[in-house]
């Protein structure tokens, strides 16, 4: 889990860390697996982010969210970045991993995507029911894939910059890639997922 890597990555500091999640068997998880040094600057919250979760303003020097923006509407996403842009101290970095649109399982939907961009689409990569889509396209469900039966937003590095910067951060560092090692012959595309590196600009003096 994120939180375990988060918490043995920051051991030195010792940085206070809050670990949210939707589910309380998650969290007890990372909870047991935390070594008794680090248990009192953990923190776990249960709750759906961002509709149910808030922060104190500038309270957090990062923010973290792997696979979780991908899993929001257009409207989440944005509330998400906002939520996160106010909990950051000046200067504070969010660090985020999605699923990019090259990594449906369906050969076509990035024509999807840019034919719903061409509309002009806000939100051109959000698919209400992807397991339909997968199947109308003529593709094959994975039953072990954890996105195939639930409303997923895919992204595209160019929108998913602009409105990362949109929300008011400046963007250090943002690029396709891929897991190695998945054992997943589907997701071998290099462009599968988006990592994003960026921070809250200083207060204007």
């Amino acid at each position: 889990m994120a939180a375990l890597g988060a918490i043995r990555a920051s051991s030195a500091n010792k940085t206070p860390l809050i670990a949210i999640d939707l589910s309380q068997e998650h969290l007890d998880i990372v909870r047991e697996n935390t070594p008794f040094a680090d248990q009192t600057r953990l923190t776990t919250r249960c709750g759906r982010f961002p509709t149910e979760i808030n922060f104190e303003d500038n309270s957090l020097s990062a923010f973290h969210a792997a696979n979780i923006f991908h899993f929001l509407t257009g409207e989440e996403f944005e509330l998400a970045l906002a939520k996160a842009f106010k909990g950051l101290e000046p200067s504070g970095k969010i660090f985020t991993t999605v699923a990019s649109i090259y990594s449906t399982r369906t050969d076509n939907f990035v024509e999807y995507y840019q034919r719903n961009l061409d509309k002009g689409i806000k939100w051109p990569g959000l698919v209400s029911d992807l397991r339909q889509f997968i199947l109308n396209s003529g593709g094959v469900i994975d039953e072990e894939n954890h996105m195939a039966s639930n409303m997923v937003h895919f992204f595209r590095l160019q929108e998913y910059q602009k409105a990362v910067e949109a929300a008011g951060f400046i963007v250090e560092f943002c690029d396709y890639f891929d897991f190695e090692n998945t054992g997943d012959e589907y997701e071998r595309h290099p462009k599968s997922w988006i990592t994003m590196v960026a921070r809250k600009p200083q207060l204007m003096s």
